[in-house]
């Protein structure tokens, strides 16, 4: 068997396109450098177009050891942000297509010292803006319970949140949607 003891390196990437078969819309000039140092493996400055939108990361993967590791092994740490995403697009192969539509920005970092869900921590803010909301479980039962069909489509200027990752749990302390006729906090 090939053994790999050390990789050393830079690769400078300037241009390119991944087609994601669950997205409509393909990952476009893609721009970064990962570079590779012992045993750390630095990604810096990746930049990509998802249709409109953009979507940036930036991050490390650091293994214990000279030698390359057990994939449990490895400890990593990752930023990534994103802006103008159309949700039409990213949406249009699950079950709320049509159901939540506008324009998603954010931002997140995750970390974590094994390759596994329960591992895997983080927190970000998500932002969806000029959007509408319609159809959704929630809606119609408050329609029905509140009897007010306003609430069954909703235009809104945004909705936003920040959230928290742990133990395979996303949590959030707040939920804003703004909108010109409803306000929920």
């Amino acid at each position: 068997p090939l053994k790999i003891s050390r990789l050393e390196g830079e690769l400078n990437i300037n241009g390119g396109e991944i087609k994601l078969s669950r997205i409509g819309v393909p990952l476009s000039k893609i721009k970064g450098k990962l570079k590779i140092a012992g045993n750390k493996v630095a990604i810096s400055r990746l930049k990509a177009n998802l249709g409109e939108g953009t979507i940036g990361l930036r991050g490390e993967i650091n293994s214990p050891g000279e030698d390359l590791p057990d994939l449990s092994q490895l400890a990593y740490s990752f930023q990534v942000d994103w802006r103008n995403l159309d949700l039409n697009n990213l949406l249009s192969s699950t079950n709320i297509q049509g159901m939540l539509s506008g324009k998603l920005e954010g931002r997140a970092s995750f970390q974590g010292k094994q390759l596994s869900p329960e591992a895997v921590s983080g927190q970000g803010e998500i932002e969806i803006k000029a959007g509408k909301l319609r159809g959704m479980p929630l809606m119609r039962l408050l329609v029905s319970l509140l009897g007010v069909p306003s609430l069954a489509e909703i235009d809104f200027q945004e909705i936003s949140t920040d959230f928290s990752l742990k133990n395979k749990l996303i949590k959030t302390d707040n939920v804003k949607l703004l909108s010109r006729d409803v306000d929920m906090f």
